[in-house]
């Protein structure tokens, strides 16, 4: 979850909160086309899970960096620094737990978020 609001750009420091207990998780975050939507992430990655890629050129191919927070196990806090420029950004989680073939994005683990 990204602080409600447009997040200023510029450099800045994050606390990421992993508030689960059983569950690590990581954070990557991408640049993604304005007008993008957390459904248009999962419905991509459901499709390539399921071995049905995109026709063209698909939305992870349009993904441009924007920074990565490491595995972080259950009720641990990270600091991390980041530095966006204006536009549209997405959160996305795609850790696997043991046994479970799926990354926790397919579980709703996205947030968009705008920079200005």
């Amino acid at each position: 979850i990204v602080s409600p609001g447009a997040v200023p750009a510029g450099p800045q420091i994050w606390e990421i909160v992993n508030t689960g207990v059983h569950h690590s998780h990581h954070v990557v975050v991408a640049g993604v086309p304005a007008g993008t939507t957390a459904d248009d992430i999962i419905d991509e990655a459901a499709g390539l899970m399921s071995g049905t890629p995109p026709a063209g050129p698909g939305l992870f191919a349009q993904f441009t960096p924007g920074g990565y927070a490491a595995l972080q196990s259950g009720g641990t806090t990270t600091w991390v620094e980041f530095d966006y420029t204006p536009g549209t950004w997405a959160i996305i989680c795609f850790i696997m737990e043991d046994g479970v073939y799926r990354p926790h994005l397919l579980d709703g683990m996205v947030t968009i978020f705008t920079v200005e």
